[in-house]
C-alpha cells in the first residue's frame, strides 16, 4: 500500500512540473497537421502563403493555446537546413520553428524537443541553435546518419521565465546536405532550478568568401553568447602542415571580439580558439593571389558552379551568388551551363518561350565576365534581325520542334541545341546581345 502511495505522488508530482505538451509521445510526426517532408524537388504548396510562415526567414510562427496538451497541433512537422532550397523552392523551406505562448508567474523552465526521426549527411556539429526566452543560446550537435534514423535526440534547454509573452527559437544553422529533423512531441516543465548554458559563440570572417589575398588586413568576428562575466578568447593559426603561425589573446568587449587573421603568405590556414568555459572550436580560410573578372577560353580552370535547370523551375540566388563568387576568388576563368530543359522555357506548343531563369544565370555570369559566344551557344528569341517577331529562323524551329518530340521532357544540352540550331549560325554573329549567350564548352 505505501509502495503504491508513493508512485501515485511522485507521478503526481511530475505530471504538476509540466506545464504544456506539443505532439504525442508516439515516436511518429504524424499527429502534426502541417506535414514536412523535405526532399530532393519535393513540393509543399501550403507553406508560401500560409499566415504563420515567414518566406524571407524560413521560420515557422506558432502560438500555443492555453490549453495544456495539443495532441494534434496545428503546426509544421519538422525543420532542415537551407540546403534543400538547392532542389526545392526557396519558399517551400522550412528552417526554424518560433514558440509563443504566455506564462503567468516566473520561474526555472526546461523545454525539451522530442525527435522522431532525423537524417544528415554532414559532420553534423553543433547544427541547430535554440535561442531561449532570457537570449540565452545552446547549439547542438546531431549525429551522421546517410540514411533517415528514427531516434529521440532530446534537445532541452532550461531558462529563467517572467510572467507575459514567451518566444523561443529553434533553428537549424548548418548547411549540411539533406538535413532534416522530425518532431514527436515538445514539453514545456517547471523545474527547480537552471543549469546555465556555457558560452558559445558565432563567428563571421571580414571578407564574405574567406579568401584573402597576402598582405590583406583580415580578421575573424566572434559574437559571444550567455557570457555573465568578463572574459578572454585564446586562439592560434596554424597552416596545413600544422605550423603555428600565430597566437594570442581576446579581451571580450560587449560580448564581442576580434581576431587578426594571418596573411603574410599564400596559403591554407586554419584557426583554433577556446572560449570562457573551456568550449572549443576551429574555422579555416585561405590566402589567395588577386585574380580579375575575365574569361579565358584555353584555361584549364574552369568548373560548373552555376547550377543548370533541375526538375523543378527552382532558384536559390544567395547560393549561386555564392558560389560563383568563391569560382571567381578561386581563379575560375570559365563556367559551365551544362544543360537545360526545352520543355521549362516553353512548356506549351503555341506560347513563346519565358526566359527568365535562363536570364537571371547569365546576368550573374557576366558579373564575372563568363558570358561569351563560344562554339556553343544557346540563343534567345527574337535577337536575329531578320525574325523581330520573337522566333527561330524557320529550319531552326523545325529541328527544335523534332527533338521536343523526340525527348519530351528529357534534358537537352546546349552543344545539342547548337548541331540541331546550326542551320541558324547567322545569329551567332558579332552583333548579337552578350547577354544571351552562354559558354557550354
Amino acid at each position: 500500500m505505501l509502495r503504491f502511495l508513493l508512485i501515485l505522488c511522485t507521478f503526481s508530482l511530475l505530471s504538476a512540473a509540466e506545464i504544456w505538451q506539443i505532439g504525442k509521445k508516439d515516436a511518429s510526426s504524424q499527429e502534426f497537421k502541417l506535414r514536412y517532408m523535405p526532399w530532393e524537388y519535393a513540393r509543399v504548396k501550403y507553406l508560401p502563403k500560409h499566415p504563420d510562415f515567414n518566406a524571407e526567414t524560413n521560420t515557422f510562427f506558432y502560438r500555443i493555446p492555453a490549453k495544456r496538451n495539443i495532441d494534434a497541433p496545428a503546426m509544421i512537422s519538422g525543420i532542415s537546413s537551407e540546403s534543400m532550397k538547392n532542389w526545392m523552392f526557396p519558399d517551400e523551406v522550412v528552417t526554424a520553428l518560433k514558440l509563443e505562448w504566455q506564462e503567468k508567474s516566473s520561474g526555472s523552465r526546461k523545454i525539451v524537443f522530442h525527435t522522431a526521426a532525423f537524417r544528415n549527411m554532414g559532420s553534423g556539429i553543433n547544427s541547430v541553435e535554440l535561442i531561449m526566452p532570457d537570449q540565452t543560446r545552446k547549439l547542438f550537435s546531431v549525429p551522421p546518419a546517410q540514411r533517415e534514423l528514427k531516434k529521440d535526440l532530446a534537445f532541452s534547454g532550461e531558462f529563467k521565465a517572467v510572467p507575459g509573452k514567451q518566444t523561443l527559437l529553434l533553428r537549424v544553422i548548418s548547411n549540411d546536405r539533406h538535413f532534416r529533423l522530425n518532431f514527436d512531441y515538445i514539453t514545456l516543465e517547471s523545474i527547480s532550478a537552471i543549469q546555465p548554458p556555457a558560452p558559445n559563440a558565432e563567428l563571421t570572417f571580414s571578407n564574405k568568401d574567406f579568401v584573402y589575398v597576402p598582405g590583406e588586413k583580415g580578421e575573424l568576428r566572434f559574437k559571444v553568447w550567455n557570457l555573465s562575466v568578463p572574459g578572454t578568447i585564446t586562439g592560434e593559426i596554424r597552416d596545413i602542415s600544422g605550423k603555428i603561425c600565430y597566437r594570442g589573446k581576446l579581451e571580450i568587449t560587449s560580448a564581442q571580439a576580434r581576431f587578426p587573421l594571418y596573411t603574410a603568405q599564400r596559403g591554407w590556414y586554419e584557426v583554433h580558439y577556446t572560449l570562457p568555459g573551456g568550449n572549443q572550436g576551429k574555422t579555416s580560410y585561405v590566402v589567395l593571389e588577386p585574380v580579375s573578372k575575365e574569361y579565358k577560353a584555353n584555361s584549364r580552370f574552369g568548373c560548373h558552379a552555376v547550377k543548370g535547370f533541375p526538375y523543378l523551375q527552382s532558384y536559390w540566388p544567395e547560393e549561386q551568388q555564392r558560389k560563383l563568387h568563391r569560382a571567381w576568388r578561386a581563379g575560375a576563368k570559365w563556367v559551365r551551363l551544362h544543360g537545360i530543359k526545352w520543355a521549362d522555357l516553353q512548356p506549351l506548343k503555341d506560347t513563346p518561350p519565358v526566359w527568365d531563369m535562363l536570364d537571371r544565370r547569365l546576368t550573374l555570369l557576366d558579373e564575372y565576365k563568363w558570358v561569351h559566344c563560344s562554339k556553343s551557344v544557346l540563343l534567345r528569341n527574337g535577337h536575329h534581325p531578320a525574325n523581330q517577331n520573337g522566333s527561330f529562323p524557320l529550319s531552326v524551329s523545325k529541328n527544335i520542334r523534332c527533338i521536343r518530340r523526340k525527348m519530351k521532357r528529357g534534358n537537352v544540352s546546349l552543344r545539342n541545341l547548337f548541331r540541331i540550331a546550326k542551320t541558324g549560325s547567322a545569329i551567332m554573329r558579332s552583333g548579337m546581345n552578350r547577354t544571351t549567350g552562354v559558354v557550354s564548352g
